[in-house]
């Protein structure tokens, strides 16, 4: 038989009987059928059936534009997505049936199916149960065995094996069955993941020395722009699993190898402890530490240490907000030159020009400080939740023994992740930071030949009265493509404009690299 105009009252009645393959043709041949919501919902919940989810989409979008307060419509739409594994559009979809008053039982599922592909273990449990408590069998053995492998990975394992339990016991010779006596033979073992990733590329830096404006190289630095090999290795696992804790680490090793610039080579191997836990089904907590050390041209120049609160909340619309505060404590391992004072025999010695009287430049600038900082920022899906945006602020103070250092201010950031293709994805990031010194700056600003030539008889270059400001501003864009299942290209160009008062931290920097991504583990 073949299906025309006219036709989409016999589809309606096919479909209400639950003989979809008869109604699809018919249906989807009619017409009448995109402007009609009961024809329109009933396609695309038997193309849905059907395991044809981009068809079901389009006509379940469709019967939503006609009736978009239909809490039903909204989750089978929220069920299709799932399907074509377009979750965020899909968490969208359920919380609007949600938010409609949307009582079937296959909300909390797919709701919880979508909690446990996040890691939200705890919530996921939650949902899995209330599912079967709205509906019994009819979600049955799928919302039992779910809860199960939710409730082992949050680290219950008398109430997952209960859960798994049931599946084989009340559903034997079943598929399900057979998956929850693996997962039942796997519990006892608790398993911890362990992961590693390499990180190698290399880059284009126009101003690798950070060299400031109007200042003058030594001798030695033949330039300010260099190429360079860059690295970044990381090995980590999960360590210890209570019920109510995972604590996890990590060992990663950063460097570079300069072309020219062979005293700008950076080796900085550092360790990573971190500690999560659920709260509530929204809201998560993670603390961590970590501690590293730096050498660069082969000599000791940093080691840091730090630590960190962050809470984090999950809206029914897919948005995270993250709370966090930070502690960071830098300890530089160099030793800083004093230059002498005007009018001692050194000054007059070093044929060059001195200090003011007074300022002991190895005592104020030290480096070594106490950084505190706070910050909030949210990250949210817009444009049918295909690209996600975050944007955030934190307040930073920096208390250095040096009273060249001593800062504080805001630092505000954007940035924003769209998908170019199935493989290809774009994030640009911008940042920017205002920093309010406490003290002017023991820097002079440059000195041009004939103004250094009447110093050098041992008078005082000028320092600023005013205290040091400055105002910094980044820029990224990366370009990213996927290369099978666990490799990545990426080209990045980054963008640093440091705006200060003092000229020696005065400067611009362009950088344009070439990385490849590898990573290993679960």
């Amino acid at each position: 038989m073949l299906a025309g105009p006219g036709w989409a009252a016999d589809g309606v009645a096919l479909a209400r009987e639950g003989r979809c393959s008869a109604a699809i043709p018919l249906l989807s041949a009619d017409p009448s059928t995109a402007s009609d919501v009961a024809a329109a919902s009933l396609l695309g919940r038997c193309l849905s059936r059907s395991g044809e989810y981009a068809e079901a989409v389009t006509w379940l979008t469709r019967a939503r534009e006609l009736a978009p307060d239909d809490a039903d419509l909204a989750l089978d739409q929220g069920v299709a997505l799932y399907n074509l594994s377009d979750r965020p559009a899909a968490r969208r979809a359920l919380a609007q049936a949600e938010g409609a008053g949307c009582a079937r039982p296959e909300l909390p599922l797919y709701q919880g199916l979508i909690a446990l592909d996040d890691s939200e273990d705890e919530r996921a449990a939650v949902l899995f149960s209330r599912a079967r408590d709205l509906a019994g069998d009819a979600v049955e053995p799928v919302a039992s065995y779910y809860e199960g492998l939710a409730l082992s990975r949050n680290g219950s394992p008398d109430a997952a094996r209960s859960a798994l339990e049931r599946v084989r016991d009340e559903w034997p010779e079943t598929e399900w069955a057979e998956a929850a006596d693996k997962a039942l033979s796997r519990l006892g073992e608790r398993d911890l993941r362990r992961w590693a990733s390499l990180r190698v590329g290399f880059e284009w830096d126009d101003n690798a020395v950070l060299r400031g404006r109007g200042v003058r190289l030594p001798d030695e630095i033949p330039g300010d722009s260099d190429e360079r090999l860059v690295w970044t290795l990381s090995a980590g696992a999960d360590l210890v699993r209570t019920d109510e804790w995972l604590v996890s680490g990590a060992l990663t090793y950063q460097g570079n190898e300069h072309d020219s610039l062979d005293d700008f080579d950076i080796h900085y191997p550092s360790l990573l402890l971190w500690a999560d836990r659920s709260i509530t089904p929204d809201w998560s907590l993670r603390v961590l530490g970590s501690a590293g050390y730096a050498w660069v041209g082969g000599d000791p120049f940093l080691a840091t240490h730090r630590a960190e609160a962050s809470l984090f909340r999950v809206d029914d619309g897919g948005g995270v907000t993250r709370l966090t505060a930070r502690f960071d404590r830098d300890n530089y391992l160099f030793e800083n030159a004093s230059i002498p004072d005007s009018g001692t025999p050194a000054c007059l010695l070093a044929f060059s020009p001195c200090s003011p009287v007074g300022v002991d430049e190895e005592r104020e600038r030290n480096r070594d400080g106490n950084q505190w900082s706070a910050g909030i920022d949210h990250t949210r899906p817009v444009w049918n939740d295909r690209i996600e945006v975050t944007a955030g602020i934190r307040w930073v103070r920096f208390s250095a023994r040096g009273q060249e250092y001593t800062y504080q201010g805001p630092v505000l950031r954007a940035s924003v992740f769209a998908p170019l293709g199935p493989d290809w994805d774009l994030r640009a990031a911008a940042a920017w930071a205002s920093r309010s010194f406490r003290h002017p700056s023991t820097f002079p600003e440059p000195i041009d030949p004939l103004t250094a030539t009447q110093l050098a008889n041992g008078q005082a270059y000028r320092l600023r009265a005013t205290d040091r400001t400055e105002h910094e501003t980044r820029v990224e864009v990366t370009i990213g493509r996927k290369i099978g299942e666990q490799g990545r290209l990426e080209l990045q160009w980054h963008y640093q404009d440091n705006d200060s008062t003092t000229s020696v931290f005065d400067f611009d920097r362009h950088r344009i690299g070439a990385y490849f991504i590898v990573g290993f583990g679960d």
